[in-house]
């Protein structure tokens, strides 16, 4: 006999303890096993439920062209739905559905790339006709009337040397090309400070062309591994501050978040509003930057998700009632892309691309420097616009709101019990006259007058055109969109 047969027959109740035990972890794996799967089957047919179901896209927008059986904005958006279960490894499938879930036609990009794929190229080229806006201002020849005036020199005192701003552009770029250190010093002689906010700009912008190509030119060398901030502190950054400075737009420097979704861009273009000593940031244009010849991943993830924060500029403006297109810039390397987006159908966003500018990467090719200028200027005042556009709108909402309860003050003069009513409204009326708030529309302040309606200008904006409601059409919601 073994010594565990003892054990049992020598210890009964201990046997019987055992067998008991035994019984209940098989009952428990038993009824947990068929718990388990019980739970299994049931994702299994949440998920084959959910693999049937279909999301219905209702676009307003109504722009046919040629060749379509259905709207543009139903077809970038039903494409996007398409491409969502590929976006990890495509890059144009990642942009494709990025743009396309936004409602956002995007016309910046060159054929063969992006939305192009979807349309052939006639249906390409009538899109493009329909909406690519005409180019930023051209830089205007420069008036004879701006001077730049160089200071006395000992032996000509009573001489004074007067230079348009682009002839003076090109004499110094001359000298650049044999020393630029005296070409820096020739252009820190010039009084910048009796020049015009636009032509100081230009000025300080070639002394700091100048000052790079003495002392970084690791900048322009193919050899020499750069990144994004290279270009950010040391080009772009002091651009940048130099055109907005007086403008009363704050630029914000890094990954900066902003109301409505948490997109990070670059580089932020506000507008601080101080409302009861709290600051509201209204953001009127963002920047991205990458490092010069980035990968194609890079480059279209950037140019997407830069459209995407500029519609939803657009849409914190609409929720405050205010429209206006908004811009937006790509960087990389040397080179900079200005691109808008415009409300252009109900519904429907569309992106062009405004302006392309390089900066020089040699010195004979500082003559470049007068036209960057003269265009990243427009581009500017453009943004401050908008600014000017948005602040107009929020002081008329108040004077609107004051005068609303001016008169809901006047028409329902608050009463008392112990007060008879027709002392309260006497009472009432006194006080309204010299309330702050009770202002008479008659006397309305010529600096409030209300500004031009920031609306699209297309046709569907006439009240008296109503778009019917689309019937809607259905299409298969992708495996990747589950939960």
């Amino acid at each position: 006999m073994s010594d565990e047969e003892y054990a049992k027959e020598d210890n009964p109740v201990a046997d019987s303890l055992r067998k008991r035990a035994y019984k209940e972890y098989q009952f428990i794996n038993e009824a947990i096993g068929d718990k388990i799967q019980e739970e299994l089957n049931s994702k299994k047919k949440q998920k084959s439920s959910n693999v049937k179901a279909a999301v219905v896209i209702n676009e307003r927008d109504r722009l046919m062209i040629p060749g379509l059986s259905s709207s543009v904005g139903f077809l970038i958006k039903s494409e996007g739905l398409k491409n969502l279960p590929d976006i990890k490894k495509s890059i144009q499938s990642l942009l494709i559905a990025m743009l396309g879930l936004n409602s956002i036609l995007d016309l910046s990009l060159s054929v063969g790339t992006g939305q192009s794929m979807l349309f052939d190229a006639q249906q390409w080229d009538h899109l493009i006709s329909m909406f690519t806006p005409p180019q930023l201002d051209q830089p205007k020849p420069t008036s004879p009337a701006t001077v730049l005036e160089l200071p006395k020199s000992k032996k000509s005192s009573k001489k004074k040397t007067a230079l348009a701003v682009k002839d003076a552009v090109t004499s110094i770029s001359s000298l650049a090309r044999k020393d630029v250190k005296n070409a820096i010093r020739k252009t820190k002689r010039i009084f910048v400070s009796r020049l015009s906010a636009k032509d100081d700009f230009t000025m300080l912008t070639y002394l700091l062309m100048l000052t790079i190509f003495e002392y970084d030119k690791y900048l322009f060398d193919e050899h020499v591994a750069k990144s994004e901030q290279d270009y950010l502190v040391k080009v772009w950054a002091p651009i940048f501050e130099a055109l907005f400075r007086g403008s009363g737009i704050r630029l914000k420097w890094g990954d900066n978040g902003f109301d409505i979704m948490s997109l990070k861009p670059d580089l932020l273009m506000i507008k601080d509003d101080m409302t009861q000593n709290h600051n509201i940031e209204h953001a009127m244009a963002a920047a991205e930057a990458s490092k010069e010849g980035p990968s194609k991943t890079k480059y279209f993830f950037d140019h997407g998700k830069l459209l995407v924060e500029a519609k939803a500029f657009i849409d914190l403006g609409l929720s405050d009632g205010f429209y206006a297109p908004a811009t937006v810039a790509q960087i990389s390397g040397l080179e900079i892309f200005i691109l808008k987006l415009v409300l252009a159908r109900p519904g429907l966003y569309v992106a062009t691309k405004s302006s392309y500018l390089r900066l020089p990467r040699l010195v004979a090719e500082l003559d470049m420097v007068v036209d960057i200028c003269n265009t990243l200027w427009t581009w500017k005042e453009d943004i401050v616009k908008r600014r000017d556009d948005f602040e107009a709108h929020l002081v008329n909402d108040r004077y609107n709101r004051n005068i609303s309860a001016a008169r809901y003050t006047s028409v329902n003069p608050p009463t008392s019990p112990s007060t008879p009513a027709s002392s309260s409204t006497s009472s009432a009326a006194a006080s309204a006259s010299t309330s702050p708030i009770s202002i008479s529309p008659t006397s309305r302040s010529p600096s409030l007058v209300s500004p031009p309606a920031m609306t699209p200008t297309a046709e569907w904006c006439s009240p008296t055109w109503n778009p019917p409601q689309p019937t809607g059409t259905t299409i298969p919601l992708p495996p990747a969109t589950l939960a």
